[in-house]
């Protein structure tokens, strides 16, 4: 559910779901806008547009990052390879001659873009702020001791983080996420249980089979619970 095959499987899947909830819950609710309390010093409310609650909200979503469930043994290790390169990063960076480094920083400063995925979200920043560079790279001198201070604290965070288990996420996920469209679309709380028949149990039953998930919709249902009974939201 979470990595479509092609563009095209996850628009067949957004559209099979739009219209199973379309035809179950009704249409969608308008656009929700709240208003958010300006920061001290910074002006004007801010005012937030949510769209409503539809298909792409469940096809869309990261199983483990929607649960928030991780893998422990995974994590630890990737903040071990974490630290040891930054520790690699930060050594070598303060073994530059002085005149290397500002070259480094100078050079980096003159960027007038960069292409590819990763380089997005991070070049508007780099527009608005003429010193990011300078900040970046002076940071990434002492980045080791940062992170060596913060690690216990994110060690602590692997180890009390939801585990997903031997559940089936992407399911688990769906169960979560068309329940709160349900909720969302008839404004009363959606069942914790599957019954036999009635409206909930042939919602799931088509919803499950737009998104072409395998498995028992009601096992799923068990197996969320029992998740959101161990790790509340």
């Amino acid at each position: 559910m979470s990595d479509p095959a092609s563009d095209q499987e996850f628009s067949r899947r957004v559209s099979a779901l739009n219209e199973v909830l379309d035809r179950h819950l009704g249409p969608p609710g308008p656009q929700k806008i709240v208003k958010t309390s300006p920061l001290p010093g910074f002006g004007l409310p801010k005012v937030l547009q949510f769209p409503p609650m539809d298909a792409f909200y469940v096809v869309g979503d990261d199983p483990a990052e929607s649960l928030g469930a991780i893998n422990p043994l995974v994590e630890r290790k990737n903040l071990l390879k974490m630290q040891q390169a930054v520790r690699y990063l930060a050594k070598t960076i303060r073994e530059l001659h002085v005149q290397t480094f500002q070259q480094l920083v100078d050079e980096c400063s003159a960027l007038g873009d960069l292409s590819g995925e990763s380089s997005r979200d991070l070049m508007p920043l780099v527009r608005k702020d003429p010193n990011f560079w300078i900040y970046f790279w002076g940071a990434a001198f002492v980045l080791d001791e940062v992170v060596d201070k913060i690690t216990p604290s994110i060690s602590d965070h692997i180890e009390t983080a939801p585990v997903a288990g031997r559940r089936n996420l992407a399911n688990v996920t769906a169960i979560e996420s068309l329940r709160d469209i349900w909720e969302d679309r008839k404004k009363t709380p959606a069942p914790m249980n599957i019954t036999d028949a009635g409206p909930f149990a042939d919602f799931l039953i088509e919803a499950f089979e737009a998104l072409g998930l395998e498995g028992n919709p009601r096992a799923a249902m068990d197996s969320w619970r029992e998740y959101r009974a161990k790790y509340p939201r």
